[in-house]
């Protein structure tokens, strides 16, 4: 073998050893910087302006008193209320009892059963009312297809209703499990201040005025529901 192809050869190899060696930091670094996680937030878009209300307040089917929703009919009431979103669905728990004009009713020891289903593929809702005890315990059955719809509802809240839910929703998916992902079609709202409240992950009691609430998920082979109850607990004062 030459000179010539001696240095040659030694020059390939040199050049091979240096490649082997740039290559392996590469991988070696690319392994050691963890990659940026992008917010679920971002990822679904929920804060980037996809979902952009389409409806004022006025128009709002938890702000306004427009004759499609029964907010109005409600507000009458100091209670909490339930809400399906993908069905429209509102109803009183029934913690404490009252009349058609917002009286507010004593003396009746029975307990009452409400339930309501909403549809073929989508869950229901069991409200069992102690209103003499200021006590209601709900199962509200969900499934994947009851998560929220937001671009449904960018047709029927207003920006700041569409924004809370939409908070809600990103709670789930960052802190919650994906078994749970069709409790964000429900919420509780205050019937006097009309404030909507989340029934998903992280979450599992908080004080609504003089409310307290308190949930839990159960999951059965073949179905899963939100455990819910929900006191009426004024602070007590000295007479």
């Amino acid at each position: 073998m030459s000179k010539k192809s001696k240095i040659l050869g030694l020059v390939l190899l040199l050049s091979l050893v240096i490649s082997i060696y740039v290559c392996r930091e590469k991988a070696v670094k690319a392994k050691a910087e963890p990659k940026m996680k992008v917010p679920i937030a971002e990822e679904i878009g929920i804060f980037k302006g996809e979902n952009i209300s389409s409806t004022k307040t006025e128009n709002c089917f938890i702000c306004s008193d427009s004759e499609n929703s029964l907010i109005s009919y409600y507000a009458k009431r100091d209670s909490i209320g339930i809400i399906h979103w993908n069905s429209q669905w509102i109803s009183d728990t029934g913690v404490r009892a009252y009349d058609d004009d917002g009286k507010e009713l004593f003396g009746n020891e029975s307990m009452s059963l409400m339930a309501n289903s909403f549809g073929e593929g989508y869950g229901s809702v069991y409200i069992q009312e102690m209103a003499n005890r200021g006590i209601s315990e709900l199962s509200a059955y969900f499934s994947d297809t009851d998560c929220v719809n937001l671009e449904k509802l960018s047709g029927l809240l207003c920006q700041n209703c569409l924004d809370k839910v939409a908070e809600f929703y990103c709670d789930q998916k960052e802190s919650g499990s994906n078994s749970h992902i069709g409790t964000t079609g429900f919420s509780l709202i205050d019937f006097q201040t009309r404030k909507l409240y989340p029934l998903s992950d992280p979450y599992r009691g908080y004080m609504i005025r003089d409310y307290y609430i308190q949930y839990d998920f159960q999951n059965n082979e073949d179905e899963s529901y939100i455990d819910l109850t929900i006191f009426y607990a004024p602070e007590r004062k000295e007479n």
